[in-house]
């Protein structure tokens, strides 16, 4: 899934943009929690996408919608790096 496309000059080949589907995976998780109580859900994403999303995350602990956050760390946070490269 994308969040939007950009022409290709063939429909059938749909070209993501820069950002791509950033940003879905904790949304996402919340709607299948509310819509499947007692599956396992769990919400991939780097780091860059978890920064975007805290007031998901408040509305995850208010409503008790619990998952899991799998977050990979490819290091293109921009406000992380300094603090991601020190040692």
């Amino acid at each position: 899934m994308s969040t939007h496309s950009l022409a290709t000059g063939n429909p059938a080949e749909p070209l993501s943009g820069p950002a791509g589907a950033s940003g879905a995976a904790l949304p996402f998780a919340l709607a299948a929690r509310t819509l499947f109580p007692v599956a396992r859900i769990a919400a991939t994403m780097g780091d860059g996408t978890f920064g975007f999303h805290p007031l998901e995350i408040d509305t995850a602990v208010r409503h008790d919608l619990p998952f899991v956050a799998v977050i990979g760390n490819v290091r293109l946070q921009p406000v992380a790096a300094p603090v991601i490269t020190r040692h």
